[in-house]
């Protein structure tokens, strides 16, 4: 739609016609990496969405999983990389969010969680580490905190009591080098950046060892908020369910390990749901 703007500097005798503003999206990621990476990572890949979309864009990575489910809740951002904890606390305050899509990674729409301490360690389960300093990346993080409390709340002990201290790192990747430099004795994190990191630093996949893994977990999902209109909605949904046939954002897919997006299949999230519930009865 267009506007009519009257010019009061010649009395009106002339009225323009002024183009209606279209707003940039403005897209979250709820970084599983350090920042300099996830920023690294992402940016180009959200750029080209926008462009395919036809859209600006605004990007930035979200600060902790919480404050990125509030930020979609109150309309602050249009669109989010979520974790899959993050996705379900969200869903929780508001059940009809739906994923928009989820990525294929090494031909899977699942992932786990690593529980993992140092080579020499002699820990080979987690209930070797009670009385252990431990990791956790975010509260909301499925893989790298609410799996090791569902883990420890089975024991029969809350994790602040279970272990002798709990350490937030905010990244996966800064769990595992917490462990390889001993500054903690064990963490829990995203199989999908341990393999990664240790593909391309064997030394360091050579200082840790895993002890744990999950179930498989529904990936991380992409998600809208309640607030953008069905049809923004419908139009990046398409966008990103075609982005692996584009050769730019292919090639930027390939930098993040992603495949392509598709629509997440009923009862993806059923593994993670039960887990996050258990675990969500200790502090």
């Amino acid at each position: 739609q267009q506007y009519p703007v009257v010019d009061l500097e010649k009395g009106g005798s002339r009225i323009e016609r002024k183009e209606p503003v279209t707003l940039p999206l403005r897209v979250v990621v709820a970084a599983m990496v350090s920042p300099v990476a996830a920023h690294e990572h992402y940016s180009k890949m959200v750029e080209r969405i926008g462009e395919l979309a036809g859209r600006a864009v605004e990007f930035r990575l979200g600060e902790t999983y919480r404050a990125v489910n509030a930020d979609l809740l109150e309309g602050k951002v249009d669109f989010a990389f979520l974790c899959t904890g993050g996705y379900l606390a969200l869903k929780k305050l508001s059940p009809s969010i739906k994923p928009l899509c989820v990525p294929r990674i090494n031909g899977s729409l699942t992932y786990r969680s690593y529980v993992i301490v140092r080579a020499k360690s002699g820990a080979n389960d987690i209930s070797d580490l009670r009385g252990k300093r431990f990791a956790f990346t975010d509260p909301l993080s499925q893989t790298g905190c609410i799996w090791p409390r569902y883990l420890v709340a089975r024991l029969g002990t809350p994790a602040e009591e279970f272990f002798s201290s709990i350490t937030y790192t905010s990244s996966h990747d800064r769990s595992i080098r917490a462990v390889s430099l001993g500054v903690v004795d064990g963490a829990a994190v995203d199989s999908l950046v341990f393999d990664e990191m240790a593909s391309k630093n064997p030394k360091l996949a050579d200082s840790v060892r895993i002890i744990s893994r999950s179930p498989e977990f529904g990936m991380p999902p992409v998600v809208a908020s309640p607030a953008v209109p069905e049809s923004l909605r419908s139009r990046l949904q398409a966008v990103m369910l075609g982005l692996h046939e584009d050769e730019k954002a292919s090639e930027y897919m390939k930098q993040i390990g992603i495949e392509r997006f598709e629509i997440p299949p009923d009862g993806l999230y059923e593994s993670a749901e039960k887990v996050f519930g258990q675990a969500s009865l200790s502090p």
